[in-house]
């Protein structure tokens, strides 16, 4: 079992322990989601992301997915939808293609 699955475990049960701290006191539980239809369109968008990155390559499918999920989610403005794209996809290339030399897939339509 490798750091981050007991990451990942230790804080599952941590949150399983806050929101059973949260019962016991009687408080009343809060709505997963407002909003059922975004939440389901988020997840369609996060299914064709996946499906999108093997056609057409991980950076060109994060970059049109960040902005649609963000959308979807309710923030509107192009310019910080703009910015946080390059952030992320810059953040990402940074660390993990130039700083690790880790190649993400490239896309089926590119490798012709």
């Amino acid at each position: 079992m490798s750091q981050a699955d007991i990451g990942l475990i230790g804080l599952a049960v941590f949150l399983l322990a806050m929101d059973q701290r949260k019962a016991s006191t009687g408080e009343a539980p809060t709505a997963m989601t407002k909003s059922p239809k975004r939440v389901a369109g988020a997840f369609l968008l996060i299914l064709g992301y996946a499906l999108s990155t093997d056609f057409i390559g991980f950076y060109v499918s994060t970059a049109i997915t960040i902005p649609l999920v963000a959308f979807a989610f309710g923030y509107r403005n192009p310019l910080g939808l703009a910015i946080a794209t390059v952030i992320v996809v810059g953040t990402i290339w940074a660390i993990f293609d130039f700083g690790m030399s880790q190649d993400f897939p490239a896309g089926r339509l590119w490798e012709r």
